[in-house]
């Protein structure tokens, strides 16, 4: 995280993170962040291997979307 305060959920477990942390969230597994705060939050995204594609829009996916 390079600025800010966000929430993530991974695999139904929610955390939060700031400034200078990092997480891991493995390859399949489903989560989302959100910017909780009011300050803007910037940070940095890797995948390996590469995640083209493979985002579903919140409320329109299924569980079995999702697997």
């Amino acid at each position: 995280m390079l600025d800010g305060e966000a929430a993530l959920e991974a695999g139904g477990v929610p955390c939060r993170f700031c400034r200078g942390e990092a997480l891991h969230v493995p390859s399949g597994v489903v989560h989302q962040k959100c910017n909780e705060g009011v300050a803007v939050v910037r940070f940095i995204v890797g995948s390996m291997p590469k995640s083209h594609g493979d985002r579903v829009a919140v409320g329109s996916a299924t569980q079995n979307d999702m697997k």
